[in-house]
């Protein structure tokens, strides 16, 4: 009988003790926060694309033509490299946001019910007419991650830099 209970005992404990993994989050929890300290407006663009965010994104440019690619041949490349950009559009997005950051001004937003592993796409545009696009970037957190938090700056001298951590829920 002693066998029995200890091993009932061992089933309903392996949970807390470890033994049958951390469950993965049901969403995650997306906070963005923009700090703009430079003397003229920026836009800045978030987009989730659910999973590693393998998928095709839709650019558009100045002459009005759309070329599909996937999203990894944007990582890693500066926007510059393909031309006049003047639409991203990620063929997976399941929501994206835009956000109009004035001069030496921030804002944050939180994203609520976010998959999770999903991709966050930022794209950093001038407010130039027309407008241009200056940096992106993918970052994302393991699917088990409860929140992430991305930062993004931009410099006195328009310079983009961004952040990531990732928190568990512990």
């Amino acid at each position: 009988m002693r066998p029995v209970l200890l091993v009932a005992a061992l089933c309903l404990t392996a949970g807390c003790l470890g033994f049958g993994g951390q469950p993965t989050p049901p969403t995650q929890q997306v906070e963005v926060s923009i700090q703009n300290a430079h003397d003229r407006p920026y836009a800045v663009q978030v987009s989730i694309v659910p999973d590693d965010g393998a998928g095709d994104v839709v650019l558009t440019f100045a002459n009005g033509t759309n070329v599909t690619r996937s999203q990894d041949a944007l990582t890693g490349r500066s926007p510059d490299r393909f031309g006049d950009v003047t639409d991203v559009r990620f063929v997976d997005a399941t929501g994206s946001q835009g956000f109009e950051v004035a001069p030496d001004t921030g804002l944050g937003t939180t994203l609520e019910g976010t998959a999770p592993g999903s991709a966050v796409w930022l794209l950093v545009w001038t407010s130039d007419d027309p407008p241009t696009l200056r940096s992106w970037a993918q970052v994302n957190c393991r699917p088990e991650t409860a929140a992430m938090r991305i930062d993004v700056g931009i410099g006195p001298q328009g310079s983009v830099d961004v952040g990531t951590v990732c928190a568990s829920s512990q």
